[in-house]
C-alpha cells in the first residue's frame, strides 16, 4: 500500500536521488518543500525528473523577514502548486519585527492558497499554536497539516475537519510526544520525515524510514501493521486527493 511523506526537504540531502530511490523501493511518495524562493527551481527540477515527488512552494517563518522583498515571487509559486509549505509561524523569536513579518507572510500565503480550494498546507507552529489555529484551524477550504506539532493534546478540541497532523520518526521515538500521539485521533494522522533536519539514529531521517513510524503508531493504536497501513492510506485518500475539501470523505 503506497504512502506519502508529506513533509520532506528532499533537495537538501547530500544525494537526493539516492534518497528518492530508497523511497521508491518502499513505495513512498514525497512532498519536497523548500524553505524559501532561492530553492524553488531546485525543488521543481527534482520533481520533474522523479515521478513520485511533488514540488511544494512556501517560505518558512524563520526566513520571513529576510525574504519579504521576494514575497511576490513566493506568491506566484504558491499559485502554481497544490503543495504549499513549509509555511507558518515560529514563536521562538522575541523580535517584534520578525513576528510581524511572519504573520504578514503567513496570512498572505494562506489567502493565496485558499483561492484554489484544494491546496495542501504543511504548517510550522512551534510555540505559536494559538496564532496558527486561529488563522487556519477551522475553515480553510483545503487541507491543513500541522507538521511536527508540539503543542500537546489540549489543542485537539480547537481544530476543525480541515486539520491533520503529520508524525515523524523523532516524534514516534519521543516519550514526550507519546501523550499527544495517544490522544490524537487515528483518522487525522499523516506521515512525514522532515528530513534531513530530523535524525533517525545517527543519520538524517529519510522517507524510507517511515515504516518505523507506522510501527510505533500501530502499537499505540493496538492494530496489526496491515490495519495501521490501511488506516493511513485511507487518511491520505481523504486529506490529499485533488478536489477534496475539509477532509471530506
Amino acid at each position: 500500500m503506497p504512502l506519502t511523506d508529506t513533509h520532506c526537504h528532499l533537495h537538501l540531502y547530500e544525494d537526493p536521488d539516492a534518497v528518492a530511490r530508497r523511497s521508491e523501493g518502499r513505495g513512498m511518495g514525497i512532498v519536497s518543500l523548500p524553505t524559501g524562493p532561492d530553492e524553488f527551481a531546485t525543488v521543481r527540477d527534482l520533481a520533474a525528473r522523479v515521478p513520485f515527488v511533488h514540488a511544494g512552494a512556501g517560505l518558512v517563518p524563520q526566513r520571513a523577514r529576510e525574504c519579504l522583498g521576494r514575497l511576490d515571487e513566493v506568491v506566484d509559486a504558491v499559485r502554481a502548486t497544490r503543495w504549499v509549505g513549509e509555511i507558518g509561524l515560529d514563536g521562538v523569536t522575541d523580535d517584534a519585527e520578525d513576528r510581524a513579518a511572519q504573520r504578514a507572510v503567513f496570512d498572505r500565503l494562506v489567502a493565496v492558497a485558499a483561492e484554489r480550494g484544494d491546496a495542501v498546507l504543511s504548517v510550522h507552529s512551534r510555540r505559536a499554536e494559538a496564532d496558527v489555529i486561529d488563522r487556519v484551524g477551522q475553515g480553510f477550504p483545503g487541507t491543513v497539516i500541522l507538521h511536527w506539532f508540539s503543542g500537546g493534546p489540549r489543542w485537539l478540541d480547537r481544530v476543525g475537519p480541515c486539520v491533520w497532523f503529520s508524525v515523524n520518526p523523532a516524534m514516534a521515538a519521543s516519550n514526550r510526544s507519546r501523550p499527544f500521539l495517544e490522544a490524537l485521533p487515528r483518522e487525522r494522522v499523516l506521515l512525514e520525515s522532515d528530513g534531513p533536519f530530523v535524525h533517525h539514529g545517527d543519520r538524517p531521517a529519510e522517507p524510507s524510514d517511515l515504516h518505523t513510524v507506522v510501527e510505533a503508531l500501530r502499537r499505540i493504536w493496538s492494530l496489526s501493521t496491515r490495519d495501521a497501513m490501511a488506516q493511513l492510506v485511507s487518511n491520505e485518500a481523504r486529506a490529499l486527493a485533488p478536489g477534496r475539501r475539509d477532509g471530506a470523505p
